[in-house]
């Protein structure tokens, strides 16, 4: 039995520890934004809910899950990020600071899009390898 190791290519990652490392950063934003001026859920409108959990929550969470599911956490992360720019009212730079803190949402699918296309030319360079080909339908139909 021969294990083999995939090596990953130095711009995929560098791409995937930058998204890591700034997403721990935007989640440390994120919990001194609300730690610091103390949240209390009390005080919160129905509509400051709805731009909390596309915000700054969905954001979290998106990040949180692209350390394990790059594509899901990233997708997580962008579709939070239009939801709370279609919903919320981000006059001035507050489109731009949304845009910044989901950034690593989008270095999040483009690690994935990398990881995804190098183990399909990876399966593909070993097919050829091995010469192999998949089964045809006369092959099939005399089993």
């Amino acid at each position: 039995m021969s294990t083999s190791k995939a090596t990953i290519h130095p711009v995929h990652l560098a791409i995937r520890w930058i998204a890591r490392i700034s997403s721990i950063v935007f989640v440390g934003v994120f919990l001194l934004m609300f730690l610091g001026e103390g949240f209390e859920p009390a005080k919160v409108k129905p509509i400051e809910w709805v731009y909390l959990i596309f915000g700054p929550f969905g954001l979290t969470l998106g990040m949180l899950l692209a350390w394990w599911k790059e594509g899901l956490g990233g997708a997580v992360i962008v579709l939070s990020l239009f939801v709370s720019l279609i919903v919320g009212d981000y006059s001035g730079s507050g489109a731009g600071f949304m845009l910044v803190c989901a950034s690593p949402g989008f270095l999040f699918l483009l690690s994935w899009f990398l990881s995804r296309s190098a183990s399909i030319s990876a399966a593909t360079a070993a097919s050829e390898e091995d010469g192999s080909q998949p089964p045809s339908n006369e092959t099939l139909e005399t089993k």
